[in-house]
C-alpha cells in the first residue's frame, strides 16, 4: 500500500497494527512511532491476533515487509497489506522519519 492510503487510514480511525519488522539497529536509526515492532522470528504475539485483524508490515524496503505480509497470509491472515518503498515510503509522509 502506499504511505499515503496508511495515512488516509490512521486518519480515518481504521483499525490496524502496523507491524516495523526491521532489525533492532535499523530501528535505532529511524523509530516510527505508530509502529509496532515485533521480531519475525517471534510471531506468537501475531499469531495470537484474530485471523480478520488488519496487518499492515513495514520494513527497510518493500521486499522485506513484502515477504512478511505474504507469510502471515499463508497462516490464515486475509487482510495483510505492506508499506511500499519501506521505511524511505514511509518518511515521505513523516519528514520526522529520516532516511538512511
Amino acid at each position: 500500500m502506499h504511505p499515503a492510503d496508511l495515512v488516509r487510514w490512521f486518519e480515518k480511525g481504521e483499525r490496524l497494527q502496523l507491524i516495523d519488522v526491521r532489525p533492532e539497529a535499523e530501528l535505532a536509526r529511524a523509530r516510527v512511532g505508530v509502529a509496532r515492532r515485533i521480531d519475525p522470528a517471534y510471531r506468537s504475539e501475531l499469531d495470537a491476533l484474530a485471523k480478520d485483524a488488519k496487518l499492515v508490515f513495514l520494513a527497510h524496503h518493500s521486499s522485506g515487509a513484502q515477504a512478511a505480509a505474504r507469510s502471515y497470509y499463508d497462516r490464515g491472515f486475509r487482510n495483510v497489506w505492506y508499506v511500499v518503498g519501506g521505511i524511505d515510503g514511509w518518511a515521505t509522509m513523516d519528514p520526522a522519519v529520516p532516511r538512511y
